[in-house]
């Protein structure tokens, strides 16, 4: 027999093509809404650099405070508002896809730093509260 000839003018191959654009579109659509999905976490994690840049007094404060904004906005003000000292840090805790063990000698530690701006934290534990932060903006649960 005659040999085939290996050409892509055939129709095939412009089905194949035509399948691997429409799976890129795809591909790409997808990518782009998490993207978008997500712009609050980039969002935030930008405004705690920001605020570890300031380094004033009320670091902790500050960024607990922009937790509380995100944390209303994700899971409600009925769920969130109410929440303070360890049940606010157990909140946080649990709302992240894998659990963060912070002791509870720390919680009670940025607990008494977040309501009494006398306590000032040295820059470690302001520090691992800030790492905290990043790593619960990140990985929340919160469905968006």
């Amino acid at each position: 027999p005659e040999a085939i000839a290996y050409s892509f003018s055939t129709p095939g191959w412009y089905m194949v093509l035509a399948f691997v654009l429409f799976l890129a579109l795809i591909i790409g659509i997808v990518r782009y809404r998490r993207y978008k999905k997500n712009a609050y976490r980039r969002e935030a994690v930008r405004q705690i650099e920001t605020i570890l840049e300031q380094e004033n007094n009320n670091t902790i404060y500050d960024i607990n405070t922009l937790l509380k904004i995100l944390a209303l906005q994700l899971f409600g003000r009925r769920k969130v508002a109410s929440l303070i000292g360890d049940e606010w840090f157990q909140f946080l805790n649990e709302s992240m896809k894998f659990q963060s063990n912070i002791p509870e000698n720390e919680i009670e530690k940025y607990t008494n730093a977040l309501y009494n701006p006398a306590i000032e934290l040295d820059q470690q534990a302001v520090h691992e509260f800030a790492t905290f932060a990043f790593l619960w903006v990140k990985n929340h649960t919160a469905d968006v």
